[in-house]
């Protein structure tokens, strides 16, 4: 399920509020293009928690690659079933706004680039 939702931080906390979204297919999640005409957030468009995000249980990628400052890409492995407890949260440029969902527990790898973040 996606959640389209304003962060916000409260006391050091995230705060997530918003109303639910349709959600795409059940075994590729990702981030969607743009979010009300905003693109994806260049540094950080998509984060990885284990579990609820105001655990602040950010997952590090498995993998980071970059050449010369200008390209980038972030890889995240999982062992079969062990996506079930991750949450991502999709950034956007411009806005506050977010959307928020659950990985399927069938991932078995996400990647991000500066355009884009999907799982497979």
């Amino acid at each position: 399920m996606l959640l389209v939702t304003r962060l916000s931080v409260f006391a050091g906390a995230l705060v997530l509020a918003g109303a639910n979204c349709p959600a795409g297919a059940a075994t590729v999640a990702r981030c969607p293009a743009d979010l009300h005409g905003h693109p994806p957030a260049r540094a950080d468009a998509a984060s990885l928690f284990d579990g609820d995000p105001r655990n602040n249980a950010l997952l590090a990628p498995s993998e980071s690659r970059g050449q010369s400052n200008t390209w980038w890409q972030n890889v995240w492995r999982f062992n079969p079933g062990s996506a079930a407890n991750v949450t991502v949260i999709c950034r956007y440029e411009t806005t506050r706004e977010a959307v928020v969902f659950k990985l399927p527990a069938s991932v078995r790898i996400c990647r991000q680039d500066p355009t884009s973040f999907a799982c497979e």
